[in-house]
This record gives structure tokens, sequence and C-alpha cells, in this order.
């Protein structure tokens, strides 16, 4: 038998593939993210600088940082106030722990915009429990990638919001409920799909 290391998130597991199953080693790291930066850079064309705003960053993987970083360089160009900008960092995927230490690095000198959905309450918003840097923000921005899962499949950015705790309620699992509060959101995305970037409103 053969151990074989896989990334997944920032960490890896193993397998044990008999010596008698062929395999082929394709590649051991993502494919770079090439992007025009004007994709970032036009998601706030509409937003005024004395607007709150809030950066849900989903961590799929390594490549959605560099996009963060982006945004967050964005944001200083523009001139918006520090104290205006929450940083809403979370991960269904890996452990919180990890999560921490691995953004506490990448965003160290935003630490005290960062939070966390396990750190603060929610509130009720449209018949959902959500959290509350989520509603009192004026501005809001999705950031993730599109990734599979090995057992959900392709996540939904619902299943997203609801698994990584942003959201308390089992109704969002239904797509109604889904579509009625990501539409009063009126929430933007920034989402990485196989090599390319995609922004705009979720309900386009």
């Amino acid at each position: 038998m053969t151990e074989y290391w896989f990334r997944y998130g920032v960490t890896e597991v193993f397998v044990d593939i008999s010596d008698e199953v062929r395999v082929e080693k394709l590649s051991t790291a993502y494919s770079n993210v090439k992007y025009d930066y004007s994709v970032i850079s036009k998601i706030f064309d509409e937003v005024a600088e004395e607007k709150s705003i809030a950066i849900i960053f989903d961590y799929a993987s390594n490549r959605e940082v560099g996009l963060l970083k982006s945004l967050i360089a964005e944001v200083e160009a523009r001139g918006f106030e520090k104290n205006k900008l929450k940083l809403l960092t979370s991960s269904w995927r890996i452990n919180s722990k990890i999560l921490e230490e691995e953004l506490g690095k990448v965003l160290k000198h935003y630490r005290g915009c960062i939070v966390y959905p396990w750190s603060e309450d929610k509130i009720e918003y449209s018949g959902v429990m959500v959290s509350r840097s989520i509603v009192d923000s004026q501005v809001r921005i999705y950031l993730s990638s599109i990734l599979p899962h090995g057992v959900i499949g392709y996540p939904s950015i619902g299943d997203s919001l609801r698994l990584s705790g942003w959201v308390r309620n089992g109704l969002l699992k239904d797509n109604d409920y889904w579509l009625k509060l990501r539409d009063e959101l009126n929430l933007m995305g920034i989402c990485i799909v196989g090599d390319s970037v995609y922004s705009g409103y979720l309900y386009e």
C-alpha cells in the first residue's frame, strides 16, 4: 500500500492506495487565478465612502486570500474609514483554530476588524437569525470559491452561510427563504470559479 496525501483547505488528508492500482501524479497545487483588477475596483463604484462595509469571507482555499487582500487594498485606496470595515471570516471546511491562525497572519493589521460567526449575537432579520454585523452593515460583499465538497457536492452560498454559522435557521435550506433573504440583504459577490473570477450582485 502507498500512502498519498492530498491538500484540503490549509491542512492535508491521506488515503492508502493499493500498489496494484495504477496512479499518476497530476498536480499538487491549485492553478493560479488570473483576474483583471477592475473586477475588484468596479464593485466599489456604487459604494459611498461613508457607508459601512462587511466583507463576508468564506475561506475555502488559499486562492481567495489574494482576492481578499485586493479588496482591502481597494478599500484603503478609496479612503474608506477603517472603523467602518468588518471582515467576517469563517470556514465550515476547516477547524476554527486553524482559520484564526492562518488569517491572523494575513490580516494582522486588521485584527480589530475581524469578526467570527461564533463571537457575536444573531438577530432576527426577515424571519431568519442573522449575525448582527451582516444586518448592521450597509454594504455586504460575499467572497469565496466555488469548490466541491465530498458529501454535499457544490454548496450554494446559502448553504455556506448556514454551515459557517452566519445564519441560524433551518428554513434557509428552503430555496424560497434563501432567495428572499439574499434579495433583502442586497448581497454583492466575488467568486472564483475554476480559473476565473466573477463579481456582481448575487441576484444577477
